[in-house]
C-alpha cells in the first residue's frame, strides 16, 4: 500500500528510512521524498514517536502445524486447510537457512484440543535448528511450557490460557 495511511504507519513503525521518507522533529509532519503528500502524522497509541531512534522490524516466518503438516487455514477454519508441506522440519530448516532469526510455530490441533498435539514434530523441530523458536497452541498449564521450554523452545506463547485465567 501507498499514500499517506501507509507512510503514518511506515512511521509508527520507525521505518521511515527505507520508504524514503523523511520525518521532521520539530512539527510532526511527515515529509515525504517520494512523490507521497505532505500530511500530518497522528501517533496510534503504543507506536514510537517520530523523534524516537529508527527501531528495527523482526519478519518471523511461521509453521501451522495439522496433524504433523504443514498447513494454512482459510478464514481460520480447521476443515479448510490446504497442505503445504508433509515435512516440517525441513521447512523449518528452509527458514533458516534463508536467514529467519527466530521461527514461530503454531500447534493448530493443540489449540482446538488444549494440549499438545505435535510435540514429536516440534522436538525434531527444535533439534534440526539453531534460531530460537516461538511455540503456541495447546499451552494451558505450566507441567506444559516446561515441556516445551525442555524441549528447544526459547519462547512460548500463552494465549487463551492468558484471556481465561491472567494470574497464570
Amino acid at each position: 500500500e501507498s499514500g499517506p495511511r501507509a507512510a503514518r504507519f511506515l512511521v509508527a513503525l520507525g521505518m521511515t528510512e527505507q520508504a524514503g521518507l523523511n520525518v521532521s522533529r520539530v512539527c510532526g509532519k511527515v515529509s515525504p521524498t517520494s512523490g507521497l503528500s505532505q500530511e500530518k502524522f497522528f501517533r496510534p497509541r503504543g507506536f514510537p514517536l517520530p523523534d524516537s531512534p529508527p527501531q528495527t522490524m523482526l519478519l518471523i516466518p511461521a509453521i501451522d502445524l495439522k496433524g504433523g503438516q504443514c498447513v494454512r487455514l482459510r478464514q481460520g477454519h480447521m476443515n479448510e486447510a490446504t497442505v503445504f508441506s508433509n515435512d516440517p522440519v525441513s521447512v523449518a530448516k528452509r527458514w533458516a537457512d534463508e536467514g529467519a532469526q527466530r521461527l514461530h510455530v503454531v500447534d493448530l490441533d493443540g489449540a482446538i484440543k488444549g494440549q499438545p498435539m505435535n510435540m514429536k514434530v516440534i522436538e525434531q523441530i527444535t533439534a534440526a535448528i539453531k534460531i530460537p523458536v516461538q511455540m503456541g497452541g495447546g499451552i494451558r498449564d505450566e507441567q506444559t511450557v516446561l515441556h516445551y521450554l525442555n524441549a528447544g523452545v526459547q519462547y512460548v506463547i500463552i494465549g487463551t490460557k492468558a484471556i481465561n485465567a491472567p494470574h497464570f
